[in-house]
């Protein structure tokens, strides 16, 4: 049984505190505020893992002081907004054997971890060609760019399927509302080719996976039922679909707790049954900080 300590109360805090108290493997002894004196958690030698749950600019000052303190963490995404300061965290956690987790919440949904093991390896749908991937809704207008509330899922996701260290990343503001990038694109080639569509404004919500292998194409949609779609289909000119399509199947996985996922997650990763993601922190802030920091 692992004593945690939650720090951040708000609509994602609370979603954290019910799926860490449903654990049978943590034990949730703190919940902390803006007001709480962290120092109490940091000093209580019972605690062994630290959630941050807190606005992503503070990340990485509480991150660094639960480490500091000897804590294992499992934080929202992003770790930080500056690749220097991740690096350092990382640093940080293997000098004193710490567990540092990031909860990309996508990365742990059942039906993209279902995808990945018919994509890779590459001999159902050949290689992967290209990738489309949308998340937009209206609305969370703060004081960030959509790029680090929804373009970090969406990198996140490509890193499962390709590396996305080496690719090439170009981005495309369409919305700037008082500075600050509402709508976006984010366009990438090298091994994979792409786009990541991302939008603040958008008066319905959307979160769709498209993946394009060299012999059919697979659609995720983590709003619908089914959430993922297949199909396998020839190249026959002027052919249209019925003609073209040689077989086609759908599955559907509940996408609605993949919050559940991260923190069963957690659990194997402390137990050493399953790897930290801090590489993949790493590259998604390198490549944030290159698309918004680079003017």
């Amino acid at each position: 049984m692992y004593e945690v300590a939650l720090i951040g109360t708000g609509y994602w805090g609370k979603r954290l505190s019910r799926y860490i108290e449903e654990n049978p493997n943590l034990s949730l002894k703190y919940t902390c505020n803006s007001k709480s004196d962290l120092n109490e958690v940091w000093k209580d030698r019972d605690v062994q893992v630290v959630v941050v749950a807190t606005p992503i600019d503070t990340h990485y000052d509480v991150v660094k002081q639960a480490l500091l303190a000897g804590k294992h963490i499992l934080s929202e995404k992003p770790l930080a907004m500056r690749v220097e300061e991740v690096l350092q965290l990382k640093a940080l956690s293997e000098k004193n054997e710490l567990l540092l987790l990031t909860e990309f919440t996508y990365t742990f949904s059942e039906s993209l971890q279902y995808i990945r093991s018919m994509l890779i390896p590459d001999c159902l749908f050949g290689k992967l060609k290209a990738v489309d991937f949308s998340l937009k809704y209206i609305g969370r207008f703060i004081k960030f760019d959509v790029y680090w509330l929804l373009a970090s899922h969406l990198l996140s996701v490509l890193d499962i399927f390709t590396p996305i260290k080496g690719l090439i990343f170009d981005g495309y503001d369409l919305i700037v509302h008082e500075g600050k990038v509402e709508t976006g694109l984010i366009y990438f080639n090298g091994r994979v080719n792409g786009q990541l569509s991302v939008s603040l404004n958008y008066p319905e919500r959307e979160a769709r996976f498209i993946f394009y292998g060299e012999t059919g194409t697979i659609v995720y949609n983590a709003l619908t039922n089914p959430s993922v779609k297949f199909a396998w289909y020839e190249r026959v000119e002027g052919a249209l679909h019925n003609e073209l399509v040689k077989r086609s199947y759908s599955y559907h996985w509940d996408e609605s707790n993949n919050l559940r996922h991260a923190v069963k997650y957690l659990v194997k990763a402390l137990n050493g049954e399953a790897p930290s993601n801090i590489d993949r922190s790493v590259e998604v802030t390198r490549i944030l900080e290159n698309l918004t920091y680079e003017s």
